[in-house]
């Protein structure tokens, strides 16, 4: 005979004589179950609805957590988790408040008047959604950057993970993880998740970058300033500005020296009518 008895020794006195000699069916393996921190989740214990149940005990390991006795009230044999809600007809036990501790193997203990004792375990996995990751951006001088990605309050423990684009600036040589923690909450048993990276900026900005954790991602980021261009070394760029400084100066000239040569022959013409009307005068007097 087989059964997980409750602490309390008149709970276990009481279900020690009601199990003497009764044999005990088993399920193959566990049913799995997920739960959320803060949530709810419901166990649906396997049984036979059409047979009339004497006790129907919920425990995990020796550690009593609810049921229903047909004779009898179960908390005057132990403390019931108040967490915790039993349906006796539908068989379920609802759990309210979910933490990380109640992730366990619970076992659903069903004793029918004129039959065996049935035992079913069911796993409850409690997890928890981390927060979406906060970047954080140090660089020095231009030179290189170190980004710190951060995520809060999610279970299990899981690693940061970069997302960075395969080019040519974003090679192995150009960035490295250089450190990464996941670090337990005792009180909540929830974990903090961080990671920092190294960027090499000497080819200039590296952008389309991101960093999750489990399902959750950051926002988009880049890294490192821009690559400035000091001057324009394109010969044909050089080659254009010439020629179009060339044709300016070559116009101006043109203009300058027509203007200088229209100037001259007027003042040829003028001398040359003062002097012709001088010898005029000089032939009548």
């Amino acid at each position: 005979i087989f059964l997980c008895l409750p602490r309390n020794p008149r709970l276990s006195l009481v279900a020690l004589l009601w199990l003497c000699a009764i044999y005990v069916t088993e399920s193959a393996t566990p049913i799995h179950l997920r739960g959320e921190v803060g949530g709810n989740v419901t166990f649906h214990c396997p049984a036979d609805k059409k047979k009339d149940v004497q006790f129907f005990y919920f425990q995990t390991n020796d550690t009593f957590v609810n049921g229903y006795y047909d004779s009898k009230d179960l908390r005057t044999f132990g403390p019931i988790w108040e967490n915790t809600r039993v349906d006796h007809n539908e068989k379920t036990v609802d759990m309210y408040r979910l933490n990380i501790s109640h992730s366990r193997v619970y076992d659903c203990i069903i004793q029918y008047k004129d039959g065996p004792l049935i035992r079913n375990s069911i796993s409850l996995s409690v997890t928890a959604n981390y927060s979406k990751p906060t970047v954080t951006k140090s660089c020095e001088d231009g030179s290189s950057c170190l980004v710190t990605c951060v995520s809060y309050g999610g279970y299990p423990g899981t690693e940061v993970m970069w997302n960075i684009p395969v080019s040519k600036n974003t090679s192995g040589q150009m960035w490295k993880v250089v450190n990464n923690s996941e670090v337990p909450n005792p009180s909540t048993m929830m974990y903090n998740s961080s990671s920092t990276a190294y960027f090499n900026c000497s080819k200039g900005e590296l952008t389309y970058l991101s960093c999750s954790v489990g399902d959750v991602t950051s926002n988009m980021f880049s890294v490192c300033k821009p690559k400035v261009v000091h001057g324009i070394y394109n010969p044909m760029i050089i080659t254009a500005i010439c020629a179009v400084v060339v044709f300016v100066i070559s116009i101006v000239a043109l203009l300058l020296w027509r203007k200088s040569k229209k100037r001259t022959t007027v003042a040829v013409l003028h001398t040359f009518m003062f002097v012709r009307a001088k010898r005029y005068q000089c032939n009548n007097v």
